[in-house]
């Protein structure tokens, strides 16, 4: 079986951006909890962190994935 690393990245990598989305919502909306769950981390509920957070989300974990993709299918051809 062959993985498309490129429709892989991108789903992963929409799926990590949703997720950041998510959480930084309910920080959003549960400050309090949140900072009583997480309380060494800093939080940046700026709309700049919002988009830069899912970028980098993204971009990180479609990277990576990528990466997967591509050696899992050079290993499959080395057979």
């Amino acid at each position: 079986m062959q993985l498309h690393p490129f429709k892989l990245a991108l789903a992963a990598g929409t799926t990590a951006a949703l997720l950041f989305v998510v959480c930084w919502l309910l920080v959003a909306a549960f400050p309090d909890a949140a900072t009583t769950a997480t309380e060494h981390i800093e939080w940046d509920m700026s709309p700049a962190g919002l988009i830069l957070g899912s970028l980098s989300w993204f971009a990180g974990t479609g990277a990576a994935i990528w990466l997967t993709a591509a050696t899992y299918n050079r290993l499959c051809r080395a057979r």
